[in-house]
């Protein structure tokens, strides 16, 4: 089951416009790295951490927020 860091690594590369294989060049990791921390089956370490922050311009404490939703 995906975590709340998952579903805003999810939300801010989309946001961002990016695909799972340009954030992990960006990172320096491959492509089935983001998909796990996508799908929750892993998770990064504190250093990942501040490196995804500060790729996809977010701070460590908003990959861990609630993802926001479209109301009406």
């Amino acid at each position: 089951m995906p975590s709340m860091f998952s579903a805003r690594l999810t939300h801010h590369r989309k946001q961002l416009g990016v695909s799972q294989t340009e954030l992990g060049r960006r990172l320096g990791v491959d492509n089935s790295t983001i998909c796990t921390w996508e799908l929750g089956t892993r998770a990064p370490g504190v250093r990942q951490l501040a490196a995804i922050a500060a790729v996809l311009g977010v701070t460590i404490a908003e990959l861990f927020l609630p993802v926001p939703t479209t109301g009406g």
